[in-house]
């Protein structure tokens, strides 16, 4: 139990440290928050990669895709709209929803994907995140 706990942290936190390395190297800025919801969006691409494998791999990159735009929606949602911290905005791109998401970078999550399911495979393949 404490194993699986374990391994669950650390790919958040791979995952969160990831996605705030990208969004310095495409912005050249993140927030702190952005280590979460990337954390949280890889735990759901791990878990999606672990519990779904016979599905296509398309087809699971448009879950991730889904799943991450989710996460940001409902993340910009208190961040941006509620606490107001203006982390970002997307409301200047065509078919937005509230600024917070847009179908351009649900695409670029169904993108950024393809690599992350392939990262949490080749983690899934270490002694450390197997069950036995």
């Amino acid at each position: 139990m404490i194993k699986k706990i374990l391994s669950y942290f650390t790919a958040f936190w791979i995952g969160g440290f990831l996605y705030a390395l990208i969004e310095i190297l495409f912005r050249g800025r993140t927030h702190f928050a952005m280590v979460i919801v990337g954390g949280i969006c890889f735990l759901g691409i791990f878990a999606i990669q672990r519990f779904m494998p016979t599905v296509p791999f398309l087809f699971r990159s448009l879950i991730c895709a889904v799943w991450i735009t989710e996460i940001e929606f409902l993340s910009g949602c208190f961040l941006n709209l509620a606490l107001d911290l203006k982390i970002w905005d997307y409301s200047h791109l065509p078919f937005h929803v509230l600024g917070q998401v847009c179908l351009l970078f649900s695409f670029f999550w169904f993108l950024l994907s393809i690599p992350a399911l392939w990262l949490a495979k080749k983690m899934g393949q270490f002694k450390f995140w197997r069950e036995t």
